[in-house]
Protein backbone atom coordinates (compact mmCIF):
# COMPACT_ATOMS: atom_id res chain seq x y z
CA UNK A 1 0.00 0.00 0.00
CA UNK A 2 1.52 3.52 -0.97
CA UNK A 3 1.26 6.18 1.86
CA UNK A 4 -0.50 8.95 1.01
CA UNK A 5 -0.95 11.20 4.07
CA UNK A 6 1.01 11.53 7.73
CA UNK A 7 -1.69 9.69 9.15
CA UNK A 8 -1.24 6.88 6.98
CA UNK A 9 2.65 6.67 8.13
CA UNK A 10 1.48 7.40 11.89
CA UNK A 11 -1.19 4.91 11.90
CA UNK A 12 -1.00 3.52 14.84
CA UNK A 13 1.44 3.99 18.23
CA UNK A 14 3.24 0.80 17.25
CA UNK A 15 4.66 2.70 13.74
CA UNK A 16 5.32 6.53 16.06
CA UNK A 17 8.87 7.02 17.70
CA UNK A 18 10.70 9.73 19.45
CA UNK A 19 14.63 10.62 19.44
CA UNK A 20 14.90 9.43 16.09
CA UNK A 21 13.75 10.08 12.55
CA UNK A 22 12.97 6.56 11.36
CA UNK A 23 13.66 3.21 13.16
CA UNK A 24 13.87 -0.71 11.51
CA UNK A 25 11.57 -3.55 13.60
CA UNK A 26 14.78 -4.74 15.18
CA UNK A 27 15.72 -1.02 16.54
CA UNK A 28 18.08 0.31 14.67
CA UNK A 29 18.41 4.05 13.94
CA UNK A 30 17.71 4.42 10.04
CA UNK A 31 17.03 7.46 7.48
CA UNK A 32 13.36 7.88 6.14
CA UNK A 33 13.00 6.77 2.84
CA UNK A 34 15.13 3.62 4.24
CA UNK A 35 13.03 0.56 2.46
CA UNK A 36 13.41 -1.49 6.00
CA UNK A 37 11.94 1.78 8.10
CA UNK A 38 8.67 0.92 10.00
CA UNK A 39 8.08 4.43 12.51
CA UNK A 40 9.27 7.27 12.08
CA UNK A 41 9.13 10.88 14.43
CA UNK A 42 6.80 13.43 13.27
CA UNK A 43 9.50 14.75 11.16
CA UNK A 44 10.66 11.88 10.02
CA UNK A 45 7.23 10.83 8.81
CA UNK A 46 6.81 13.70 6.72
CA UNK A 47 10.31 12.99 5.45
CA UNK A 48 9.18 9.93 4.25
CA UNK A 49 6.22 10.93 2.66
CA UNK A 50 7.71 14.03 1.08
CA UNK A 51 11.11 12.61 -0.06
CA UNK A 52 13.12 15.20 -2.15
CA UNK A 53 9.84 17.78 -1.94
CA UNK A 54 11.26 20.04 -0.27
CA UNK A 55 8.36 22.86 -0.38
CA UNK A 56 6.04 20.44 0.75
CA UNK A 57 7.71 19.37 3.42
CA UNK A 58 8.78 22.73 4.76
CA UNK A 59 5.48 24.04 4.00
CA UNK A 60 4.11 20.85 6.65
CA UNK A 61 6.38 21.64 9.11
CA UNK A 62 5.69 25.49 9.01
CA UNK A 63 1.71 24.28 9.38
CA UNK A 64 2.23 22.11 11.88
CA UNK A 65 4.42 24.83 13.96
CA UNK A 66 1.59 27.11 13.81
CA UNK A 67 -0.68 24.89 15.49
CA UNK A 68 1.77 24.01 18.18
CA UNK A 69 2.24 27.64 18.66
CA UNK A 70 -1.48 28.20 19.06
CA UNK A 71 -2.24 25.61 21.70
CA UNK A 72 -0.80 26.68 24.56
CA UNK A 73 -0.55 23.19 26.70
CA UNK A 74 1.50 22.73 23.75
CA UNK A 75 3.24 25.42 22.77
CA UNK A 76 5.48 25.34 26.23
CA UNK A 77 7.20 21.97 24.86
CA UNK A 78 8.73 24.01 21.96
CA UNK A 79 10.66 26.06 24.15
CA UNK A 80 10.32 29.86 23.91
CA UNK A 81 13.26 31.54 21.76
CA UNK A 82 12.68 28.57 18.83
CA UNK A 83 11.63 29.81 15.80
CA UNK A 84 12.77 27.23 13.48
CA UNK A 85 9.70 25.39 12.22
CA UNK A 86 11.36 21.83 12.05
CA UNK A 87 13.06 22.37 15.68
CA UNK A 88 9.50 23.29 17.23
CA UNK A 89 8.04 19.90 15.48
CA UNK A 90 10.71 17.43 16.49
CA UNK A 91 11.14 18.87 20.08
CA UNK A 92 7.25 18.64 20.29
CA UNK A 93 7.57 15.02 19.06
CA UNK A 94 10.40 14.47 21.86
CA UNK A 95 9.05 15.95 24.58
CA UNK A 96 8.04 13.41 27.04
CA UNK A 97 4.70 14.48 27.96
CA UNK A 98 3.87 14.22 24.11
CA UNK A 99 1.60 11.00 23.58
CA UNK A 100 0.70 9.47 20.18
CA UNK A 101 -3.09 10.72 20.80
CA UNK A 102 -1.27 14.51 19.98
CA UNK A 103 0.75 13.44 17.51
CA UNK A 104 -2.50 12.48 15.31
CA UNK A 105 -4.38 15.76 17.07
CA UNK A 106 -1.77 17.92 15.27
CA UNK A 107 -1.68 16.18 12.32
CA UNK A 108 -5.73 16.43 11.93
CA UNK A 109 -5.80 20.55 13.46
CA UNK A 110 -2.78 20.99 10.73
CA UNK A 111 -4.81 19.33 8.11
CA UNK A 112 -1.64 18.17 6.77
Amino acid sequence: MEKRSLKDILSSPKCWIKCSLARTKRGFDVMPGNEYAVKWCLVGAASELYGDDDKRFKNTLEKMAKVIEATSVWRDRVGFHNFNPQLKCVNFNNHRKTKFAEIQELIEKAKV
